[in-house]
């Protein structure tokens, strides 16, 4: 990353440093690399999110992403080698409000920040 500055203002989330930029893109390279070599193995959306899920990141808040973004990454690679798409592919039926998202993040025990909220005197 350019520039001497190591704070990190994001077009959305919490101000941060470039230790926590590189841990975001290390997340988005593994992840990848992992839900290809699932999607390579004929595994699932949810199969490869529930795999995924014992991963390192997975003590990050939010950890139910893992399915929404491996499913987006199966799009990925259905589309740039001309197959089906991710919905269309065994086990994918049920990634709606009933699906493996909405059941991850229902079942989640971990607590989530509190909003921060900032009023004018």
């Amino acid at each position: 990353m350019a520039g001497t500055s190591e704070t990190v203002v994001p077009g959305h989330g919490p101000i941060t440093d470039k230790n926590a930029v590189r841990a975001l893109k290390d997340y988005f390279v593994t992840l990848t690399a992992e839900a290809r070599r699932r999607f390579d193995a004929g595994l699932s959306v949810e199969e490869a999110g529930r795999d995924i899920l014992g991963h390192p990141f997975t003590d990050w808040i939010d950890d139910e992403r893992i399915f929404i973004n491996v499913n987006a990454l199966y799009r990925e690679v259905s589309r740039r080698r001309g197959q089906p798409g991710p919905d269309r592919r065994r086990g994918n039926e049920d990634l709606g409000h009933d699906g493996p998202l909405s059941q991850r993040a229902k079942g989640s025990r971990r607590p989530r920040p509190r909003a921060l909220t900032i009023t004018r005197r």
